[in-house]
């Protein structure tokens, strides 16, 4: 299976028995997992889930809900509660609060309301500055 997903990818939404792809100029499904693709992704980046996870929580001491690391386009984080989303936290303009719940806008103007505590999104965007900031060498 051929996954053309790239860096305008905004998030993943787990449906039942299958995975949606939000893109800036697509939608398109998938009869994968999130997580199947993100292997894919990584081996063509020559590492392992594991070993990306693994690398994040030794620099970081992030210690659960780790992003998925793929490139500096491609970071995915988890928003798992009613709905199982994976957002590319590379293409969010900022994190906004409206009645305790996030709005996440991205940088094409997208806007996406969720279902979870604002601080808890925030703390997962505030994560994903960090990794770019550190592949960035901005941790000196």
């Amino acid at each position: 299976m051929a996954f053309f997903m790239n860096n305008n990818t905004l998030y993943f939404y787990q449906l039942e028995d299958k995975l949606l792809e939000i893109n800036i100029h697509y939608r398109k499904t998938y009869k994968t997992s999130a997580t199947k693709i993100f292997q894919k992704l990584l081996l063509n980046e020559m590492t392992t889930i594991k070993g990306r996870i693994d690398a994040i929580k030794q620099i970081f001491s992030y210690s659960y809900n780790v992003p998925i690391y793929i490139n500096q386009k491609m970071i995915f984080f988890k928003i798992f509660g009613k709905d199982k989303i994976w957002v590319n936290g590379s293409n969010i303009e900022s994190v906004k609060k409206r009645n305790e719940k996030a709005i996440i806008i991205f940088k094409n103007g997208y806007l996406l309301e969720i279902e979870k505590n604002y601080r808890t999104i925030k703390t997962m965007y505030d994560r994903i500055i960090n990794i770019l900031d550190y592949k960035n060498g901005l941790h000196l």
